[in-house]
């Protein structure tokens, strides 16, 4: 048997989960419909963007907020 993978997305019909066996990755998205967010396996990913839609900041954290890395203005 082959291991399954099952998409969630919202209204918006943005990506919002992936579920795969026993791991899932889900996602959120800021006012303006950028990804924002990404959760898994005990780490987020967060971006930022400027006023042209450009990445300016990524940071890497786990679920107590503490800082792996960062990339950045903000």
């Amino acid at each position: 048997m082959g291991n399954r993978t099952d998409y969630l997305y919202d209204g918006a019909g943005r990506k919002i989960a992936k579920i795969q066996g026993d791991f899932e990755t889900r996602y959120e998205y800021d006012a303006l419909g950028r990804l924002s967010k990404t959760t898994t396996a005990g780490r987020v990913e967060v971006a930022g963007y400027d006023l042209l839609d450009r990445v300016v900041e990524e940071r890497i954290e786990d679920f107590n907020e503490n800082i792996f890395r960062k990339w950045g203005q903000a």
